[in-house]
């Protein structure tokens, strides 16, 4: 990876987010030479997409019927149920 390919990852990126991730690859390994600095990068991208696949993928769930049974709360299910 070039530091060029690792600066259009990161452009639309928030910032806070992006330093985050540093510090996250940081504390595996502190960068000494241009091997070290490229997992640097590439650990740093892997944590950013870690972070957005666990944002995109969470969901709370929300109990439903008496059954006592739990649903994601974007089901379809969830929504009928509050529906009246």
């Amino acid at each position: 990876m070039i530091l060029d390919h690792y600066l259009a990852a990161t452009a639309h990126t928030d910032q806070p987010a992006v330093r985050q991730a540093m510090a996250v690859a940081l504390a595996l390994e502190p960068p000494h030479d241009s091997a070290s600095y490229e997992r640097f990068y590439r650990r740093v991208l892997d944590e950013l997409e870690r972070t957005a696949r666990t944002v995109s993928t969470a969901h709370t769930t929300v109990p439903i019927g008496h059954d006592r049974c739990t649903r994601p709360a974007g089901d379809v299910r969830v929504r009928l149920a509050f529906s009246h």
